[in-house]
């Protein structure tokens, strides 16, 4: 009887690690969304910088042509 408790209490506490360990996966998979979806926003905003950047050297060479 001790042993069969004991098996079953060990179950439980597997499935609670299980479930432990599976909210901490989902919660990793959501802030690594959240991070490529920010690393694609600044990439947007360095190609503007860049386009205003090579438009203005365009610009300042052209005045001295």
């Amino acid at each position: 009887l001790i042993i069969a408790l004991v098996a079953v209490v060990a179950v439980v506490a597997l499935f609670a690690v299980n479930r432990v360990l599976k909210n901490k996966k989902e919660n990793v998979s959501s802030q690594m969304q959240n991070l490529e979806t920010e690393q694609s926003a600044i990439n947007e905003m360095i190609k503007g910088i860049e386009t205003v950047r090579n438009d203005n050297t365009e610009r300042t060479f052209g005045i001295f042509a």
